[in-house]
């Protein structure tokens, strides 16, 4: 995550009916816009790649860092 304030913040939940917002955060290259949601359980976010590129990931993946951009190379 992008520092110790979005760590607390992702911990606590930050918005109404304590459903966890990641929305503005920042994970490798991606930053998440909005949750665009679910499947199978799993909270759906669309995030831009820093080339500009939206590509829809799972939160939990982007939590534990397991993807950090759009895959684009080059």
């Amino acid at each position: 995550m992008c520092s110790a304030e979005c760590r607390r913040k992702a911990r606590l939940g930050n918005s109404p009916g304590n459903v966890l917002s990641i929305a503005g955060m920042r994970f490798g290259s991606l930053t998440a816009l909005e949750m665009v949601g679910r499947k199978d359980g799993h909270k759906l976010w669309r995030c831009v790649c820093d080339c500009g590129k939206e590509r829809i990931v799972k939160a939990g993946f982007l939590k534990a860092g397991l993807i950090i951009s759009c895959g684009k190379i080059g």
